[in-house]
């Protein structure tokens, strides 16, 4: 099989691999994702070495360079430093890897430990993205989340006791039962681990989440939500981070590389990712499939496989980390850039579009979620569990 597609320019591109198993969902997420199961990582785990080969054999792989690469999900956190540091050999046998690449994994707290930690830095990663989400006990239950505000601590030490120098958080506001004072509380807490990165999301209820088909009460109004905004725009500059996104912090040096190749509009290989996939051809995925041992896929797996249920997805990182959702009012309505008074990216200028570089038609680009079912259901292989 040969891939028609090639990238428009010969510069550094990005890499986003999606690894789509969660131990539970998240009352919020509404990514593609499915249960954590050891038999259906093991399956995934070969089909992504698999999609790493074929992408590696286009004619154009060896004139391009890799600058990024972002483990997403999902919950890139329940790979053990072994398959990482496979997958991350295979990158670098089928593409030149630049010694300075930005390589980051997505962890959830519970499943950080210092071991596994000093494993991925020493597979290669040089960049932690932990979903802390909120240090409130009570909103972590109630967010689905299987972390406690202990739990996030922990983790954090971990990877400074195993040498990562460069650890990024996640936060949400804007949600259920959330006033300022406790939002507040948990921003005072984060900056004064010190993190190198910050990235703060206000909840939106995305079609395909439990609180979406469900509801939810006790969100807070518009006016608490836009004030929790300002809360840590200011509290960030306090504590001396750049606000060089619309949601995102960093100390001097620090910016997130990876996901400004997101908001520039530029050119990115993404492996298994859920949703856009400008690099990538559908014929790709269904030879993986079938590399795999997968059936063909039935037009009942284009959800996710637990859509709207309590199952599924961990981390809300989503779209592509930091990058995954937008920071949308309590009820989805997303503040403008020109009203908030935040610049979409600092000293950053939008590139064209996806669309405007493949020349194909808006349409027939590639944008619906694949489906997971061939690879993680347990109908598909009597050994899973």
């Amino acid at each position: 099989m040969t891939l028609t597609w090639s990238p428009s320019r010969r510069g550094p591109l990005g890499v986003y691999l999606h690894i789509p198993f969660c131990r539970q969902r998240c009352s919020y997420c509404s990514f593609n994702t499915g249960p954590y199961r050891p038999a259906a990582m093991d399956r995934f785990h070969s089909a992504l070495l698999d999609e790493i080969d074929l992408v590696g054999e286009a004619a154009w792989a060896g004139d391009v360079t890799i600058g990024t690469v972002f483990f997403g999900g999902g919950t890139p956190s329940l790979l053990e430093p072994i398959e990482l540091e496979t997958i991350l050999d295979r990158l670098r046998k089928r593409f030149a890897l630049d010694p300075g690449a930005e390589v980051t994994v997505e962890c959830n707290p519970e499943s950080l430990t210092r071991a596994k930690a000093e494993g991925y830095r020493l597979a290669g990663v040089n960049r932690l993205s932990l979903g802390v989400q909120s240090l409130d006990d009570d909103l972590l239950v109630r967010l689905g989340r299987l972390h406690s505000s202990d739990d996030a601590r922990r983790a954090f030490d971990a990877a400074r006791s195993a040498g990562v120098d460069n650890v990024s958080l996640d936060l949400m506001y804007g949600l259920p039962g959330q006033d300022v004072a406790r939002w507040e509380s948990t921003v005072r807490e984060v900056l004064a681990w010190r993190p190198e990165h910050l990235s703060a999301y206000a909840l939106t209820l995305d079609e395909g989440s439990r609180w979406a088909g469900e509801g939810v009460a006790g969100l807070p109004g518009e006016e608490t939500v836009t004030a929790q905004y300002w809360a840590l725009a200011r509290m960030a500059r306090e504590a001396g981070y750049e606000h060089y996104e619309i949601s995102n912090y960093a100390r001097r040096g620090f910016r997130s590389r990876h996901n400004q190749v997101y908001w520039r509009a530029e050119e990115y290989l993404a492996l298994w990712l859920p949703g856009r996939r400008p690099l990538r051809q559908r014929q790709t995925r269904r030879a993986v499939l079938r590399r795999a041992g997968g059936r063909r896929p039935s037009s009942r797996d284009a959800r996710s496989p637990h859509a709207g249920s309590a199952k599924g997805r961990e981390g809300h990182s989503r779209a592509p980390a930091e990058r995954r959702r937008s920071p949308g009012l309590a009820r989805g309505r997303a503040p403008s850039r020109r009203n908030l008074g935040v610049p979409g990216l600092a000293r950053g200028r939008r590139r064209s579009l996806p669309a405007d570089r493949s020349g194909l038609p808006p349409l027939r680009l590639p944008l619906r979620p694949p489906p997971l079912a061939p690879i993680i259901h347990e109908r598909s292989s009597p050994a899973a569990g």
